[in-house]
């Protein structure tokens, strides 16, 4: 059977492996520190955070202070949550799973 792939498919897709992984996700939230999880929201609704020291960013997201967001910053990298891309010009944090970041910004 041929389908053809629009953008209905897409999501229905994306929100099927999300709901599907939902349980796991949320075991992420269980496992992390209340500062780890509200950076890791932060740095999923910006998508690409590429001043996470800058005192607006700390300021808007309620993160304290740029030491905390440092000490945090390492400890989500060392669980592998979000993902510091410097193969570019402009290197920039992400989180590293899409489909959690897709669930933390949408649900």
């Amino acid at each position: 059977m041929n389908k053809k792939i629009n953008a209905g498919i897409v999501f229905q897709t994306i929100n099927e492996i999300t709901t599907d992984n939902e349980a796991v996700y949320f075991q992420y939230r269980n496992l992390i520190t209340t500062s780890q999880w509200n950076l890791l929201k932060a740095i999923a609704i910006e998508k690409k955070l590429a001043q996470p020291y800058a005192q607006n960013f700390i300021f808007k997201y309620n993160l304290g202070n740029s030491a905390n967001v440092k000490r945090v910053i390492e400890s989500l990298l060392e669980k592998e949550l979000i993902y510091y891309n410097t193969a570019i010009e402009n290197p920039y944090f992400e989180v590293s799973d899409k489909f959690l970041m897709y669930l933390i910004t949408n649900k």
